[in-house]
Order: C-alpha cells, then structure tokens, then sequence
C-alpha cells in the first residue's frame, strides 16, 4: 500500500474509554484519509459523533471515518460481534441515507464472538469480573487458544 500523504495514529492505553473515537472523529471531519482502521476491541462500549450537519452516530464497531465518507477497516485483534455489526450498520446507514458497507473492509482474521461467547460471558465474566456480557473475554480466549473459527468469510 502506498501512503501519498501522512499517518496520524489515536492510540489509548487504558482501557477503551479513553476517548479515542470522539478524537477520530474531529480529526476524520477536518482531514480525509485513504483509510482509517480500527486495530483492537469489540462492541462492548463505543462511542457517539455529531456532525456540524446535526447527524447523530452511536458507534460500536465501525471505524469513525464511515460516517465521514471515508473508508474504514475493521482490523486483526478486533472482536466482531456479526449480529450486532449488522444491526450497526442499518441504524447508521439510516441516519444520512449512508451506504457503508460499499467502504467497510474487514481483516480476515479478526476474532468472531458467537452466541456461545456471549452465553459464557453472562454465566461466569459478568459476576466475577464485571463484564458487559458481550462475549468478548470467551471470544478472545478461544482466538489466542486458536479454536474461534476467525477466519472471515464474509464480505461487505
């Protein structure tokens, strides 16, 4: 891939509330990218974005930078919760008459939560550790064990 202009990177090291989606986003509204990629996390959180235009996005897994027009790529390391991505996906393309899917990639070998995470998460993680019993500690721990069917097959 060749990068004709520059890299900016929003990095947190805490855990995820931070506010690196709202610093994404003032960004994505001022300057446009090639791509922009999402590298770690799932739908357990998120964040909102209001445009100047008055829009309003809740945003859990895709990349900021869709709302923008911009590309955006679901990277390894990211947890994807395909139910909830696609349910994310009709409520933000409602909002502006948006087509995302036409510019959101996902990495082949991103960690897929299925029902069964989500199931263990609310019988042991969301008790004894706090969870949001999205799947997330499950899905990880079968993808680092390397038996969570990671492999995406599907496209949009």
């Amino acid at each position: 891939m060749k990068i004709n202009k520059h890299v900016d990177a929003v990095i947190g090291l805490q855990y995820g509330d931070e506010g690196k989606g709202k610093i994404a986003a003032g960004i994505l509204s001022q300057i446009e990218y090639d791509v922009t990629a999402r590298f770690n996390g799932g739908p357990n959180a998120g964040h909102s974005i209001h445009k100047e235009n008055g829009a309003h996005y809740a945003l859990h897994q895709l990349p900021s930078s869709l709302v923008y027009g911009q590309p955006g790529l679901i990277g390894p390391g990211c947890a994807v919760d395909y139910e909830k991505l696609q349910q994310e996906i009709i409520e933000v393309n409602a909002i502006e008459n948006l087509n995302v899917e036409n510019q959101l990639f996902i990495a082949r070998n991103v960690c897929n939560i299925s029902n069964k995470h989500i199931l263990q998460d609310k019988e042991f993680h969301k008790y004894k550790q706090g969870s949001t019993s999205s799947g997330i500690a499950p899905a990880y721990s079968d993808f680092y064990n390397r038996t969570n069917n990671y492999w995406n097959k599907r496209k949009y």
